[in-house]
Parts: C-alpha cells; structure tokens; sequence
C-alpha cells in the first residue's frame, strides 16, 4: 500500500519581455522540510542553478494555503505549483485515486515512478487535472503504510472492528472492509488526532 503525493504545477504558458527577466514561482508544501519534500527543494536548487538564478521557486511551508487546498490555489492563480495528496479531496482528482489503491503490488521506487507516469500520462488524468489549471509534474512517493496506534497490538482481523483509523482513499476502504472505521485526517494533524483520542491508530 503506497501512500502518492503529487506536484502539480499552473498549466498555463507566461510570456515575458525579455529573456533577461527574472522569474519567481511561488511554491506552496506543507508541514515543515522533511525527507517527503526534498525532492521539491532539490529541483529548486536545479532549477536555479541551471538558469543562473533567473528562474527560482519560492518554497513555502503552509504560508500559502492549506494542504487541503493547493489545487484550487494552483486554479486561481494563487500560486504556480504545489504538493498535494489525493486522498485530501477525491472528488477534485478521481483519476489519480487510483494510484492509492492498497495491494497494488508495486515493491520499488522505480515501479512507483513508473504507473504514476503512466497514470499521470492518460488522457483522462491530463483532462481531468485541466479542470484546476493544473499539470502533473512529479510523484513523491513514499514507503509502505505502517500502523502506529495506542493500547494492544491488534494481531488478528477481528480486533480492527470498531478501530477508529487515519486513512485516506483506498487503504481507508480496505480498513472498512475489515471492521475499521476510516476517518480522514489530513497528515499535520494525525498525531494530535491520536493523541486526543479522535482516533486511534494512524496509517
């Protein structure tokens, strides 16, 4: 079970006066800079350094928008590229919550990149991230899901029932079909939400 993040950018082509312009791309992450955004930060650093400081990406952690909104951010023009998960708002991306489907049997980085690729690549994808202005960019792909709880192990199926989970997309649903009870918490706020008791475990 994989957890997808994606990078979308702002699909529409700016023209400028002069290839002596400098040109600034306003980045909008989340949370603080951790292994899950390096990615981002390192394509800044090339992006830079290859266009001698003329293009640069102005990363921001939260101070644009909420993790839950980068994609209507990218749609108004707030910004020009952003991280986002998926399963934050299905019903904005449907095509790519196929990508958090659990059993998909992908074990490397490589197959990762790989059906990403091919899924952000599909007409319907492409048209479907349109409706936000939006262009897929890159995957950050992550590990496995673990499970980090409070109280016992649940070491049998039948200790999930009732099991009050953070789960988003399709590792929530298979948690569902198992007795667990799927609760979206977007990913800044699942340790308070187990450490309040809103939940408890989180995947």
């Amino acid at each position: 079970m994989i957890n997808w993040k994606t990078v979308a950018l702002a699909a529409t082509a700016t023209v400028f006066a002069s290839e002596a312009m400098a040109v600034e791309w306003n980045v909008s992450l989340w949370g603080k800079r951790r292994a899950f955004t390096e990615h981002v930060e390192k394509l800044a650093e090339l992006v830079s350094a290859k266009t001698n400081g003329e293009f640069t990406l102005n990363i921001s952690y939260g101070g644009l928008s909420k993790n839950t909104e980068n994609l209507d951010g990218i749609s108004i023009g707030a910004f020009e590229m952003a991280q986002f998960c998926a399963g934050y708002h299905r019903d904005k991306n449907p095509t790519i919550t196929v990508l958090e489907l659990p059993f998909m049997g992908v074990s490397t980085l490589e197959e990762e990149v790989a059906v990403s690729h091919a899924v952000y690549a599909h007409p319907a994808t492409v048209s479907d991230l349109a409706r936000w202005n939006a262009k897929l960019l890159m995957t950050s792909p992550q590990p496995q899901y673990n499970i980090v709880g409070i109280g016992e192990p649940r070491d049998t199926l039948a200790k999930f029932d009732g099991m009050r989970v953070r789960a988003t997309g399709g590792i929530g649903q298979a948690f569902k079909a198992v007795g667990g009870v799927p609760t979206s918490v977007t990913a800044t706020e699942a340790y308070n939400a187990m450490e309040s008791g809103v939940v408890d475990t989180v995947a």
